[in-house]
């Protein structure tokens, strides 16, 4: 985690740091990924990087923490109050959760590479605790909609929030395929260019076979 010296710089230089290594981490796996690079367009010593964090990893902590946090507060306009049932909060997490690469591309890249795409041995480990905790998430959430009648409460929660996982996964592989989202990376586009008339779609099928599957 960062150090009171980081914690400290002035906001605007904090920020500057944080997009030049989100930038870097975003285009790269975790191995390929140079601290060099992001000194050399920050215009500072490398040595001022571990003044802020204690290596590379800590670095890459830092940002895939704080690119769910943008995550989760930009979702949370998304309000289950405001919506009639689960079905419909669900679609509009869906639908809002497009626009994030629009309002924070960069986070939003970092985790979908963090989510498809990181392959490298050193964080493999990081990588199932961090699948783990999401996991665990998905469950908490499912229980809650098990508990108000959203979800069958006959259903394992464990089993059911492992269907809503596949069933997630393997939309974002159809969505790869219709859009080259790792293409689209690859040149700084959106990860979703173009008519997104497919995949309103596509999130309308989701959650018809997520409601038929699960509801009582």
């Amino acid at each position: 985690m960062p150090t009171t010296t980081f914690e400290n710089l002035a906001t605007a230089k904090r920020e500057q740091f944080i997009q030049a290594a989100l930038a870097e981490f975003a285009a790269h796996n975790y191995e390929v990924a140079s601290v060099n690079r992001i000194v050399k367009a920050l215009g500072i010593a490398r040595g001022s990087v571990y003044q802020y964090f204690e290596d590379k990893f800590d670095l890459w902590q830092y940002l895939r923490l704080y690119a769910e946090d943008q995550k989760r507060q930009f979702l949370s306009t998304v309000d289950r109050a405001d919506y009639p049932d689960f079905w419909a909060h669900c679609r509009a997490l869906y639908h809002k959760g497009v626009h994030f690469d629009v309002a924070h591309p960069l986070c939003s890249r970092l985790l979908y590479r963090i989510g498809y795409q990181e392959n490298s041995p050193g964080l493999q480990s990081a990588l199932q605790a961090w699948k783990h905790t999401a996991k665990a998430e998905l469950e908490a959430w499912i229980a809650a909609e098990q508990a108000n009648g959203a979800i069958d409460p006959n259903l394992s929660t464990a089993m059911a929030a492992h269907f809503f996982l596949s069933m997630g996964m393997g939309i974002a592989a159809w969505l790869q395929d219709r859009y080259a989202i790792d293409e689209n990376l690859a040149q700084g586009k959106p990860m979703l260019s173009g008519d997104l008339t497919d995949y309103y779609t596509a999130v309308d099928s989701l959650i018809a076979l997520l409601k038929k599957s699960l509801q009582p």
